[in-house]
């Protein structure tokens, strides 16, 4: 885990990308969106009244997705920690370098933009009521406080070994941050277990790696064998791309509109782990950042040129990215040299 990360600026930023982007249909965005499955334990969820807009339900799968993914990768973090010692470094420093920051900031921004509860509730039995202007920004703001609490719960309940002495209460934590008591909106889950609704049953599928051009693919830019430098290396990644979700069996993206970013971020880790040659032999021609990103469009079936042009990445978010995700902070280079990102992608 890594203290520069935050889940504030993260949900904040897919908020101002959906701005940005025009989204109207959000109900088939939700659809989209599945549901995250944990196979963790999981003690809390939040019971919330609110406005039954499709944005606001986006926006509530979208924030409890991320908690569960936060919540699986300390867990993967502490289980990798080799002794006690390094295990309490991990709790602590998810608690205080990343939730404590987080409710600042979320206390911060309820202040500064004068946000209440009314402004996302609503009248339930009215659907058709006009919603306040800043009705997106109060769910978001308050949705995400009560994640917080939340996720603090949850890893003070399930590691108490690895707590400092006198962690405070979720009264404490809600005067500390927000000057009231707890509102009562997190509770026991009754089954202690975050069971998600699931359109379809899981089907186990497996995924090899082809190292080469993909079958029955004529490239249109370089070929495989001109850019991978280790053919056996890449397919790993291939595989992780395929484990986290990133792609299916078809070599197909299969994220949403939001994750593209992410993906992005995915190619640039690469590009910089030299998984790819700097030049394009025989001819001795440099090869440049932008044919890397056309072969990932043609071999992934994904478009990046509209999520970079949106996007100016510095190397401070690449290794945010890079240390927030475990399988990319362990993704070995090909060699010692770094090729920067500075060179152009489109």
């Amino acid at each position: 885990m890594n203290n520069n990360l935050s889940f504030f600026k993260k949900i904040f930023a897919m908020h101002y990308r959906t701005l940005e982007t025009g989204v109207k249909d959000f109900r088939k965005e939700l659809a989209l969106l599945e549901k995250m499955d944990s196979e963790r334990l999981c003690f809390y969820r939040i019971q919330m009244e609110f406005m039954p807009k499709d944005k606001l339900k986006y926006y509530k799968q979208y924030i409890e997705n991320q908690a569960i993914i936060l919540l699986n990768e300390l867990d993967d973090a502490i289980i990798q920690a080799s002794c006690q010692v390094e295990r309490k470094e991990k709790l602590n420093s998810f608690i205080s370098d990343i939730l404590f920051p987080d409710l600042a900031r979320v206390r911060n921004y309820i202040i500064s933009y004068k946000l209440k509860c009314h402004m996302f509730k609503g009248v339930k039995e009215d659907i058709s009521q006009l919603p306040h202007p800043m009705a997106d920004e109060a769910f978001l703001a308050f949705y995400l406080k009560h994640q917080l609490v939340r996720l603090y719960l949850e890893v003070t309940r399930k590691y108490p070994e690895l707590c400092e002495p006198d962690m405070p209460s979720e009264d404490e934590i809600y005067s500390n941050y927000f000057f009231h008591m707890s509102p009562g909106v997190i509770i026991e889950n009754e089954n202690l277990i975050y069971k998600p609704l699931k359109k379809k049953p899981t089907v186990n599928v497996s995924f090899t790696a082809i190292k080469g051009d993909l079958p029955n693919s004529i490239p249109k830019g370089l070929s495989y064998s001109d850019l991978v430098r280790d053919p056996n290396r890449f397919a790993r990644a291939e595989e992780q791309l395929f484990d986290h979700g990133y792609i299916n069996e078809m070599y197909q993206f299969t994220g949403s509109w939001g994750s593209k970013k992410d993906f992005m971020l995915i190619m640039y880790i690469l590009i910089q782990n030299n998984y790819f040659y700097d030049r394009k032999f025989p001819e001795n021609v440099e090869i440049k950042n932008y044919e890397i990103r056309r072969f990932f469009e043609e071999r992934y079936h994904v478009d990046l040129r509209r999520t970079i042009r949106k996007n100016s990445v510095n190397q401070k978010e690449i290794d945010d990215f890079r240390e927030q995700h475990y399988w990319l902070h362990n993704l070995p280079g090909c060699s010692k040299s770094i090729i920067k990102p500075e060179g152009m992608l489109l």
